[in-house]
């Protein structure tokens, strides 16, 4: 066994570039190998596998907000969709939080049940303008 520190994170993908496996950066341990670090995968050709390492520190900044990930095959660089980091900003909710907040700064709610009475009534409200 070889010790080592920086080790960086590496990953595992098959002929198509699809992750099979990522191992973690460590600052300091053992170097291992593709046998060792894909041995708990059953049935695995690792003739199949190939593996591209990280600069280490990057792994985190890497994966943030990842979605999906995979390798394209021929340039041998990771492919990364993230998931949606803007925050989605409903015009109707932003509305009712307005409304209860301008509500609780002109009441004197003291229980929940008053808070809840208002949203209710609220509630029937617009309900009965549609109606109208």
């Amino acid at each position: 066994m070889e010790f080592s520190t920086n080790i960086k994170s590496k990953i595992y993908y098959n002929l198509t570039g699809i992750v099979i496996a990522v191992t973690p950066e460590q600052e300091k341990g053992v170097i291992t190998t593709i046998e060792t670090d894909l041995d708990h995968i059953p049935d695995l050709d690792i003739k199949t596998i190939s593996c591209i390492e990280l600069p280490y520190g990057t792994m985190a900044e890497t994966f943030n907000n990842a979605k999906s990930y995979s390798v394209n095959v021929e340039t041998k660089e990771l492919i990364i969709e993230h998931g949606e980091t803007t925050p989605v900003i409903d015009d109707e909710l932003t509305e009712r939080i307005f409304n209860l907040s301008e509500y609780l700064s002109q009441q004197s709610a003291e229980t929940v049940t008053d808070i809840e009475n208002y949203i209710l009534q609220n509630e029937i409200n617009k309900i009965m303008e549609g109606i109208s």
